[in-house]
């Protein structure tokens, strides 16, 4: 019985790399495939780098400059970072990089909700919930959501983490392909969801995120016997909020499954606009209010307007360049629409999508600015 099972933290112990349990760092980068549907089981090993997340947070502890451990975590605000409540545990000293996102560093402070264990075990009844504070705030052009509402059984969901392969890495995250969960109270973990196994040591406190968003419904906490358990933030989002707010505000909760630009829904009713030339034609500001993207477009934003775009490919192989060229801040994301399910295509930047399509589908293509500065943009598609 799951009950019975005792999942061990996914926290890495840098003493095992100095016995030689870990391989050294992998620095190599590695091609990254368009984010397509994956198989119930698809973990970490074998996953891709998460550099459309620049939130992803590789996290050193210890005690002043004596590192001791290691964790993953995620930016949820210029000051806090959200991990494991185990991988706080009793140090003193938290040092976090953001390597998809100019390898930004901060210093900070770590503290828990109620998780107490300073075991080899996760303990069912606390939540391994942790947060670090830091001592100068970090930025990124857009936060993630944290959910203060549970996803039901069956949705998929993504793992990140710093363990690619078996191999511990202290320059990137990887992402790991969709996974379904399910509430884990059933199982013995009130405070968890549930899922085959993914995760490995080091990839402990690294956001769980609703497949293809940046909405975060947990994190990774421990591994066993081919399951994992994840740690929810729903149930106390009200403690991560105050903490938010007692260090500068600006963090995001709600519904994960709402609908915002990291999570487009997914039974769309799609009457695309057809613009003249190439300029575009509003209304253009939801999915399902769009236009046909052609080799070139031309558009403007301001305040709080997003504006979105389809194009298709008919098969695999297909190679295609996206770049958006703005007068402000603008930035693009992209979903593919796979057998009813959206899934984050990787960006090499905030302004680049390069990939090869593996297989045919409808892409959606939404351009905004996170601070909602007026501009005007020309958006490039090469295929």
């Amino acid at each position: 019985m799951l009950n019975a099972l005792r999942f061990r933290p996914g926290m890495f112990v840098l003493a095992a790399l100095f016995l030689g349990c870990a391989a050294a760092p992998n620095t190599q980068d590695e091609d990254i495939d368009e984010l397509e549907a994956g198989g119930e089981e698809a973990p970490i090993i074998g996953g891709s780098k998460a550099t459309g997340y620049p939130e992803a947070t590789l996290i050193d502890m210890g005690y002043g400059s004596n590192i001791q451990s290691a964790c993953s975590g995620a930016l949820i605000t210029p000051k806090v970072v959200l991990t494991a409540g185990h991988c706080i545990g009793n140090f003193t000293d938290f040092y976090v990089t953001l390597p998809f996102a100019n390898g930004q560093k901060a210093k900070g402070k770590g503290q828990v909700y109620d998780y107490t264990s300073n075991g080899n075990y996760v303990e069912p009844n606390q939540h391994d919930l942790g947060l670090i504070v830091l001592s100068t705030p970090l930025s990124i052009a857009n936060y993630p959501l944290v959910a203060n509402k549970p996803v039901p059984d069956g949705t998929k969901i993504q793992n990140i983490g710093r363990i690619d392969n078996g191999q511990f890495s202290n320059t990137a995250l990887f992402i790991s392909q969709p996974i379904a969960v399910k509430d884990a109270k059933n199982s013995g973990f009130p405070f968890d969801y549930i899922t085959s196994e993914v995760i490995q040591p080091g990839d402990s406190g690294g956001p769980v995120v609703v497949a293809g968003t940046h909405n975060i419904v947990a994190v990774n906490s421990g591994a066993g016997g081919g399951t994992q358990v994840l740690a929810k933030t729903d149930l106390i989002a009200s403690w991560i909020k105050q903490v938010v707010d007692a260090n500068g505000g600006g963090g995001k909760f709600g519904d994960p499954l709402g609908q915002n630009p990291d999570n487009p829904p997914t039974d769309p009713v799609d009457p695309p606009t057809d613009p003249t030339g190439d300029k575009e034609v509003e209304p253009n500001n939801a999915y399902n209010q769009n236009n046909k993207l052609g080799s070139k477009m031309g558009g403007s934003l301001s305040g709080s307007d997003q504006d979105w775009f389809t194009w298709e490919v008919g098969a695999s192989g297909v190679k295609y360049n996206l770049t958006l060229q703005a007068t402000g801040n603008a930035q693009i994301q992209m979903w593919k629409l796979v057998n009813g399910t959206y899934y984050k295509t990787p960006q090499q930047s905030p302004t680049q999508i390069s990939q090869t399509s593996t297989g045919a589908g409808k892409y959606f293509l939404v351009v905004y600015s996170s601070s909602g500065a007026s501009q005007t943009y020309t958006v490039n598609l090469q295929k």
